[in-house]
């Protein structure tokens, strides 16, 4: 397991089968390589902790009756900061993620 680790240093490889950018400055919080449970892939644990209000005070759309809209959004976000993970068979990306005044949410 490795802490703070810059993406660009995973195994992982973009979406035309190249090696991460070594000027890639993106990094994940928790790296585990060769997780027996998930069959030997490379787990890139992203953590986020977000507001249920926006800006203004207001809340998230939705996220007055019901717990974890605001993290579902966060979620997606992630996603699409690290596109790499959508089709790659070695690595997954799990989001931890965490409403402020909240529960913590299953990892995505």
């Amino acid at each position: 397991m490795v802490n703070d680790h810059f993406l660009r240093d995973t195994n992982l490889i973009d979406r035309e089968g190249r090696p991460i950018d070594p000027e890639d400055d993106r990094r994940i919080e928790i790296v585990v390589y060769n997780a027996p449970r998930f069959g030997g892939a490379t787990l890139c644990c992203d953590i986020t902790m977000v507001c249920p209000l926006d800006r203004r005070g207001r809340p998230v759309g939705g996220a007055a009756g019901a717990d974890g809209v605001a993290s579902a959004q966060a979620v997606r976000r992630k996603h699409d900061c690290y596109p790499e993970f959508a089709d790659s068979p070695a690595a997954r990306l799990v989001v931890l993620k965490n409403d402020v005044g909240g529960r913590w949410g299953a990892g995505e």
